[in-house]
């Protein structure tokens, strides 16, 4: 996706999505899922998981936060026009629980990063991926912080890592994947299609 652009203004920016993991941790990764009697299909980095979520299941271009409570903490990103323009994984620290109050604090934060960055751009919805009845408190709390609509992205109840899952294998059957590591690697492009100064 590409934002959009007003007559005799700047060129739209185009969207790049790049994502690394270390060439032996991935070689790490296959050789033990290999002896398990397993092959690693796709490997890709959260951003691109969330990014084939949005475009599959949301299909908003609505200045979105996006936010996903995982087991080891929150993942935001934040999409404008349809792309994912700014991630944000908060640290949390062992032992600790997501709260609905740092969590709106940092939404606010990447909000006020957002509007600074991309001409203005308000915060106009939330999208918490969490099926089932967890998380709903926060829900509440993020809209009375936040005084933008706060939707659930549940898909049969799958919980945010589930749904992880879900765009990984989104991503893998794709056309272009953020393949990392796996069988999916293959269907890369063999270079960089543009050089970027």
């Amino acid at each position: 996706p590409t934002d959009q652009t007003e007559a005799g203004g700047p060129p739209p920016q185009r969207q790049l999505l790049v994502g690394a993991c270390e060439r032996t941790t991935a070689r790490a990764l296959e050789d033990d899922l290999r002896e398990a009697g397993h092959t690693l299909w796709h490997l890709t980095a959260l951003p691109s998981v969330y990014q084939r979520l949005e475009e599959e299941l949301a299909e908003s271009t609505e200045t979105t936060a996006f936010v996903a409570p995982l087991p080891d903490g929150a993942f935001l990103g934040f999409f404008l026009g349809g792309a994912l323009r700014l991630v944000v994984e908060p640290p949390l620290a062992a032992g600790e629980e997501l709260d609905a109050a740092s969590l709106g604090e940092e939404i606010e934060l990447g909000a006020m990063f957002v509007r600074q960055q991309f001409r203005g751009a308000n915060l106009e919805r939330v999208t918490v991926a969490q099926g089932g009845v967890s998380f709903a408190d926060a829900e509440a709390s993020l809209l009375e912080r936040l005084q933008v609509p706060v939707n659930r992205l549940d898909v049969h109840g799958m919980s945010a890592a589930a749904l992880a899952a879900m765009g990984a294998v989104l991503d893998a059957r794709s056309t272009r994947p953020l393949a990392l590591a796996g069988t999916t690697t293959a269907r890369r492009a063999p270079g960089p299609a543009t050089h970027l100064h």
